[in-house]
C-alpha cells in the first residue's frame, strides 16, 4: 500500500531517498505504509540499491579498538 495523507507525497523521491541513505526505514515506512519486505520490492522495480550505513559509531570502546587494529582509524 502507497497511500500517504500528504498530497505532495512523491513515491520515487522518497524511495530514492531511502536508498541513499538520506532516509531512515522507519520514516519511510510511516510516509508509505509499506513493510519492509514491500520496501525491498519497490527498491528492486526501481532497480535502486539498498541503503549502506556504517555502523562504527554503535561500537563498544573493545569493538572500536578492534575496527580501528584491523581497518584503521574511522
Amino acid at each position: 500500500m502507497i497511500d500517504s495523507p500528504d498530497a505532495d507525497f512523491d513515491i520515487e523521491k522518497a524511495l530514492a531517498a531511502y536508498s541513499a541513505g538520506e532516509m531512515p526505514r522507519t520514516e519511510l515506512e510511516e510516509l508509505t505504509g509499506l513493510w519492509f519486505g514491500e520496501i525491498l520490492f519497490e527498491l528492486a522495480k526501481r532497480n535502486l540499491p539498498l541503503p549502506r550505513f556504517s555502523s562504527v559509531h554503535t561500537y563498544t570502546p573493545e569493538q572500536k579498538a578492534l575496527y580501528d587494529k584491523l581497518f584503521g582509524s574511522s
